[in-house]
């Protein structure tokens, strides 16, 4: 448990540090968002989500496409 927490620790200060050098943090949700703010990498502007997956295609311009 004590290696998890140092590592968790360590992973946390180097976040913490490149993010003076970082312009935008694109993460993947909005709970990793708020899990990276509560410890103190980042500001809620700096961030941008994007969630994970495809839109969904518009299959009636396709058809009106190939016909």
């Amino acid at each position: 448990m004590i290696k998890k927490d140092l590592t968790d620790f360590i992973y946390i200060l180097i976040e913490r540090v490149l993010n003076v050098f970082t312009d935008k943090i694109i993460v993947n949700g909005q709970k990793v968002r708020d899990e990276l703010i509560s410890n103190g990498i980042g500001t809620e502007e700096k961030y941008s989500v994007i969630y994970p997956g495809v839109e969904k295609l518009n299959t009636e311009s396709c058809v009106s496409i190939r016909n």
